[in-house]
């Protein structure tokens, strides 16, 4: 583009060469003007200019609602709840509301009067495992942040929240996400209760990549992730597919 005090040369998209006055043109990111919802597609920051490389002002979650203010061809300017103008890339959001799946409330478990004979596989048992013991130890960590790799209250990941939550209870299970359809023996989901390791289909490839520890009403306790670290959410976290629950005390 070439340019003169008064003119700018400009190349179009069909490659058509011409010239503009200087004076109606600007090197700044123009923005239309909108009023509008739009929802996160993943865990986004919010940058105080239309440019990744300026400060942070705000982050959003995954499936946040944002309210836009206006527009342009690569970015989207918001307003936050701290009523703080900034910017989004465009790519990373869309028009269409996040699925929200039907709370699933399970009935209350009462304990029957003697054991069922076991004609199939009984689970082992463990004098000192109580399952108040692991909900317990899991939820002592909630504010701790999310370390891939970490098992203790500076930091700690998935795995590591229900190795510890277990090895209280005297139970020792194992330290991979990856191997837990080999942990304790698989319940059915109309059957959760708490105590429960629920697994999901984080990564979408049909193996277990993140786990939680149910607690009852619809929820479970686990390490998130690192903007979250470690807290309580619906059992339907992040939309992923359950594939298996694992019993390990009952």
């Amino acid at each position: 583009m070439e340019t003169s005090p008064e003119w700018v040369k400009v190349v179009t998209e069909a490659k058509v060469e011409g010239y503009l006055p200087a004076s109606i043109l600007t090197k700044d990111v123009v923005f239309a003007q909108g009023s509008y919802t739009m929802y996160c597609l993943q865990d986004i920051a919010v940058y105080i200019r239309p440019d990744p490389d300026t400060e942070v002002v705000h982050y959003y979650d995954e499936d946040d609602a944002v309210q836009v203010t206006g527009y342009s061809f690569d970015w989207i300017r918001v307003v936050t709840s701290e009523d703080e103008t900034g910017y989004i890339q465009l790519e990373k959001l869309t028009e269409s509301a996040p699925y929200t799946p039907p709370v699933y409330t399970p009935p209350p478990y009462v304990a029957p009067a003697a054991p069922a004979p076991q004609t199939t596989f009984t689970p082992a048992t463990y004098a000192n495992a109580s399952v108040q013991t692991v909900v317990n130890k899991a939820m002592s960590y909630v504010g701790s942040p999310y370390v891939l790799g970490g098992t203790g209250y500076g930091g700690i990941d998935c795995s590591g929240l229900t190795m510890r939550a277990y090895e209280a209870a005297g139970v020792y299970i194992t330290r991979s996400s990856y191997a837990y359809w080999g942990v304790g023996y698989g319940v059915s989901f109309s059957d959760l209760r708490p105590g429960d390791i629920v697994c999901y289909d984080s990564e979408w490839n049909g193996s277990i990549g993140h786990v939680a520890i149910y607690i009852g009403n619809g929820q479970v306790v686990h390490a998130m992730n690192e903007w979250r670290g470690v807290g309580v959410s619906s059992v339907y976290f992040g939309g992923y597919n359950i594939l298996t629950v694992r019993r390990i005390i009952g």
